[in-house]
């Protein structure tokens, strides 16, 4: 998976989030909803990608609003990850929008409402994409509270690689409390 062009990039989310749906809902309640708010298991990390994939699903119907991009390309997938990885340095103390919070309840009916709200979410995210053309992605920017302002095809690839980097976050959370 190396997401570059539209096509891809709606490709590969939209994959992943079909291969991940189906391991969320492989996970017993239990397992699904294990965690505290200072270790995130898969139900507050699936409610964070949700989240934040909510917030470039919004920003993706207002393109007239956006800033215009920085003067640099977007990086690739490989350049992404190395610039998340130092931006998150030692962690990052998430506030608002970006700061996942469940219900006190945690059986299979409301793992099934989590897990639809991301798969909705991913919906969401592909139809607002689509109507977009190459050119606003290298054109128009928007703002990552961590990497500052990039151009919109980068926070696109970055939403691909968000989604595969919390689900690595999810299976070394269970190896280590379910083993």
């Amino acid at each position: 998976m190396n997401p570059y062009t539209k096509t891809e990039i709606l490709e590969s989310i939209n994959a992943h989030a079909e291969q991940f749906t189906a391991f969320l809902l492989s996970l017993t309640p239990e397992q699904f909803f294990a965690g505290t708010p200072e270790k995130w298991g898969a139900a507050l990390q699936t409610q964070h990608l949700s989240q934040t994939l909510g917030l470039i699903a919004k920003a993706l119907t207002i393109p007239d609003r956006l800033p215009e991009a920085p003067a640099t390309a977007a990086r690739r997938l490989s350049e992404i990850k190395v610039a998340y990885g130092e931006a998150l340095g030692g962690g990052v103390t998430l506030t608002g929008n970006f700061l996942p919070t469940l219900e006190s309840r945690a059986d299979a009916a409301y793992q099934q409402e989590v897990i639809g709200t991301f798969k909705n979410t991913v919906a969401l995210f592909s139809s607002n994409l689509e109507p977009w053309s190459e050119e606003q992605l290298d054109t128009l920017g928007m703002k990552h509270p961590l990497m500052g302002l990039l151009p919109a095809r980068e926070m696109m690839i970055f939403a691909v690689y968000h989604n595969t980097h919390h689900e690595v976050g999810i299976q070394k959370f269970l190896n280590a409390h379910h083993s």
